[in-house]
């Protein structure tokens, strides 16, 4: 038979680098997903430390504190007028009910 017909031998594992059972793409799809789990990690974290900066930075709300606190933010209210009268009364007792 002569050299023309004859297919050429090929060796199964003569590339050393070639694994026939992994694809191509596989490296390059891992190396994906282990960027895309770093980024999402990286987010997450600067994400908590805005959050929990933000929340430190928060004011003390109103109806937390002593109760001394509690009485003089309502009394300021009613000073400025964002308390009336019965409002002012009723914040009072629910703060001094809490004996």
């Amino acid at each position: 038979m002569s050299d023309v017909l004859r297919p050429p031998r090929v060796e199964p594992f003569a590339d050393e680098g070639v694994d026939l059972f992994v694809p191509a793409t596989y490296d390059v799809v891992w190396s994906v997903v282990v960027a895309v789990v770093v980024l999402l990690t990286l987010t997450a974290v600067v994400a908590i430390v805005v959050l929990v900066r933000r929340r430190a930075a928060r004011p003390e709300r109103v109806g937390t504190g002593t109760r001394e606190s509690r009485l003089a933010e309502v009394d300021r209210l009613h000073a400025t007028g964002a308390l009336d009268d019965d409002e002012r009364q009723a914040a009072r007792t629910r703060i001094l009910g809490t004996l």
